[in-house]
């Protein structure tokens, strides 16, 4: 596929955009980059002025920008464009499944939680569920069954013997 000098100009943009290091874009900056990925500007304009929802879900993705990566993005839109092979339509004016799937990967990409440092040798405790004996020797501690409240709908009499519950309601 040959390139023209515009679209070489534009792999630089996005590549600006995302290399940024306190990224955030305006709409437009957007746009262009969902245009840059295979969108119709056209239909993509027009799609916005549609509905407020619309115009409401580009806003969410331009402020969530800075959650996204190039790869994280050429992802989303490989994937959109493997889905509609499949169906035989083009991905230039499927902006509605597009848009879904960058909400989509946004969201997951905010409940991603952060890796922890796995603990120092400090903090660990290697005897969790280990029981010293008597004599000073270690072996694994019985295992414990959910507790079971065997008094549960019944009521101890003063002498101590039991006696079921008439208001117990299970």
């Amino acid at each position: 596929k040959n390139k023209s000098v515009s679209e070489s100009v534009s792999d630089k943009q996005v590549e600006q955009l995302f290399a940024q290091e306190n990224r955030e874009c305006s709409v437009d900056e957007f746009l262009s980059i969902l245009k840059y990925f295979g969108l119709d500007e056209k239909n993509l304009k027009g799609w916005m002025r549609r509905k407020a929802e619309n115009q409401q879900a580009i806003d969410d993705l331009v402020r969530d920008f800075k959650n996204f990566d190039l790869e994280t993005f050429q992802a989303v839109f490989s994937r959109c464009q493997a889905a509609k092979d499949k169906e035989n339509k083009p991905l230039s004016s499927a902006i509605a499944f597009v848009v879904k799937s960058l909400q989509r990967e946004s969201a997951a990409l905010r409940n991603r939680s952060k890796p922890t440092a796995p603990k120092k040798f400090a903090e660990r405790d290697y005897y969790a569920g280990v029981v010293r004996l008597p004599d000073g020797t270690l072996r694994a501690a019985p295992k414990q069954g959910p507790q079971r409240d065997y008094t549960k709908g019944l009521i101890q009499l003063p002498d101590g013997t039991w006696k079921i519950d008439p208001n117990y309601k299970k």
